[in-house]
């Protein structure tokens, strides 16, 4: 945790920003009026973070920081201190609300909400912080719990500095949530003087946590888990969005519900179609270049090649995920990404799949190299594809999930009843996978085949379903933060030209 210290008329700042600091490098140490000492590293030329925490002190007792005349000064040509002209350390010291839970401003980081102490951190006196889950370049999220009912869910907060470049995206996915069942639910969103935030459904363990955890998972699993995460993505791309990062962390199983698997992070998402005046669906016009976005590893070629992302490029990316929990990813120990872009297109789909239960994704995978960005994946095909697979294997999709039963969080129950105790508010343990529904095989097989059902109200597809004019009177076409400006319709650049058509290069837009 980052030290928290008294900074301006003794108000509670969580972060300490420090600009123009090229002249600094290594480690360095500062003297607190209090005694304590603590030293601070120079992540990067505007960011300067104390790396320890002055746990425990009284807030209420520490004076400002103390600075080393050193800091001050610069070396000259011959190696000798001189005075700089401008004083190196430029520090922003952010007024904190009521509760002292964000600066209103910050380079580099964002400073956690206090964990829950003697005094709980509270956001508009509804959500008790119970921990801080987990940070990204734009926010925190954190576990919460509502002192009111003791509703448990996750809070993910932004500075306003950063104008909800994130949470507005986040929070139109969420919003097209609303009602669809086995969805991430928004429950609250508001704003303080200093930070704006949105509280959703709480997630327990992801996928990446639950494999490493169990290591290797059952055929029964494996395809269950196929079909459950492929379901998360239609529902996404039934509401106009892509994820444009699909990768095992961002699937997670409900903090409620061992059966129940949660597509989140929509850091990433883009709207790739909306609705016109007559409600009638349309796909946004293809850019001609875009920037890069996803997770090399699993990204498609089309994310490479820096052409416009579509629902079958998440689709890509769900079966390298899925293979990857059978057979290894031939470029997984690779990091440059021209050698990833070249093993992914010299790889052929058989090779990629050699197991049998993997061998299920060839044909899938197949059919991918069909589609291009305007084109509507056969989202039921691919459903009755895995099902034969399911049936082969005489599993039944109401057995047990490897990881029913199992806790992979302790301290997190923990961390609940104590904040539950010390507000007097009811507990509910929800940690442990449990199974907290029963279904007969019956009832699963034909919500599942409901889901993948093609309806009217789907988002088609085809080229004819383009946008007719450079500005759309959508609904709701929300952009994400792509620096790359909208371009006119391109001519096909994508693999295809290869000529491999067995492997996976022979996908193309």
């Amino acid at each position: 945790m980052l030290a928290a210290i008294l900074l301006e008329e003794y108000t509670r700042s969580l972060i300490l920003l420090v600009k123009n600091t090229s002249s600094l490098t290594g480690t360095r140490r500062i003297s607190l009026c209090s005694g304590e000492v603590a030293p601070i590293r120079i992540l990067c030329n505007r960011s300067l973070v104390l790396t320890k925490a002055v746990v425990g002190a009284n807030y209420d007792s520490l004076a400002p920081i103390c600075w080393p005349a050193a800091l001050h000064h610069k070396r000259g040509a011959a190696g000798q201190l001189r005075r700089s002209h401008k004083p190196p350390l430029q520090l922003a010291f952010p007024s904190v609300g009521k509760y002292g839970l964000f600066p209103q401003t910050y380079t580099a980081i964002l400073a956690p909400i206090e964990q829950a102490g003697e005094d709980c951190s509270l956001v508009r006196d509804t959500w008790a912080v119970v921990r801080a889950l987990g940070k990204g370049a734009y926010g925190h999220v954190y576990h919460v719990i509502n002192v009111k009912n003791g509703v448990q869910a996750a809070l993910k907060a932004e500075s306003k500095s950063q104008a909800d470049r994130v949470l507005k995206m986040e929070k139109n996915v969420l919003q097209g949530f609303k009602g669809v069942k086995g969805a991430i639910q928004l429950i609250s969103m508001g704003t303080t003087d200093s930070f704006s935030y949105i509280v959703m459904t709480l997630c327990g363990a992801d996928l990446t946590k639950i494999c490493t955890t169990l290591g290797k998972i059952t055929d029964g699993t494996l395809l269950r888990l196929a079909i459950r995460t492929l379901l998360c993505l239609k529902q996404l791309h039934e509401i106009g969005f892509v994820h444009r990062d699909v990768k095992p962390c961002n699937f997670a199983i409900s903090a409620a519900s061992a059966r129940t698997i949660y597509v989140f992070d929509f850091g990433m998402t883009r709207r790739y179609a909306a609705k016109n005046e007559k409600n009638e669906w349309f796909i946004k016009r293809k850019r001609t270049r875009v920037s890069f976005r996803g997770t090399l590893r699993y990204c498609s070629l089309a994310v490479h090649q820096r052409l416009e992302q579509g629902r079958v490029d998440d689709l890509w990316s769900w079966a390298f995920m899925a293979v990857e929990l059978r057979d290894p990813l031939p470029w997984a120990h690779l990091s440059h990404p021209e050698t990833v872009q070249a093993v992914k297109e010299e790889t052929p789909i058989e090779k990629l799949c050699t197991t049998g239960t993997s061998r299920v994704f060839i044909p899938i995978m197949k059919h991918f190299q069909k589609l291009g960005y305007y084109d509507r994946p056969d989202y039921q095909m691919i459903f009755n594809t895995i099902m034969e697979e399911v049936k082969k294997k005489d599993v039944k999709l109401t057995d047990p999930y490897d990881w029913e039963g199992k806790t992979f969080d302790p301290s997190g129950a923990s961390k609940v009843i104590e904040v539950c105790d010390r507000l007097g508010v009811k507990c509910y343990e929800n940690v442990k996978t449990a199974r907290t529904e029963d279904s007969s095989e019956s009832s699963e097989l034909g919500f599942l085949k409901h889901a993948f059902s093609p309806k009217p109200t789907d988002v088609p597809g085809g080229e004819k379903y383009e946008e007719k004019r450079k500005k759309s009177t959508s609904v709701s076409g929300n952009h994400s933060a792509d620096t790359v400006p909208t371009g006119s319709k391109r001519e096909n650049t994508g693999s295809k030209t290869k000529e491999h058509s067995q492997g996976v290069s022979s996908y193309s837009h």
